[in-house]
């Protein structure tokens, strides 16, 4: 589920993202391009048996402009917002598709 294109798409709308690396279980690195460039990439910590961590992360600059500190900020806000929401809605899918305690027990595919 978390390597799926609409996955990412969900969590960066807009962004051109090529995959650099696929890593299977352990995620996925793309390069970023479109409105701003770098890289970003998502991945999954295994929590003792009780299910995992997921990691995202984003590393981007903006293409056609300098950022001021103040938008910098602003725009880290909205792609955390946005992010959290694609995570919860991950997270949802899965227990209404494999339930609350398969989700917990481990990895879903």
């Amino acid at each position: 589920m978390v390597a799926a294109p609409g996955f990412a798409s969900a969590l960066w709308p807009g962004w051109i993202l090529t995959v650099t690396e696929e890593r299977g279980c352990e995620g996925v690195r793309w390069s970023v391009g479109g409105p701003v460039t770098g890289s970003a990439e998502v991945w999954l910590e295994r929590y003792r048996d009780r299910g995992c961590y997921l990691h995202v992360f984003a590393r981007v600059d903006p293409v056609d402009r300098i950022w001021t500190p103040k938008a910098a900020r602003r725009n880290t806000d909205r792609v955390r917002r946005r992010v959290k929401r694609a995570v919860w809605d991950l997270k949802d899918r899965a227990e209404a598709t494999h339930g609350e305690e398969t989700w917990r027990a481990g990895p879903v595919e």
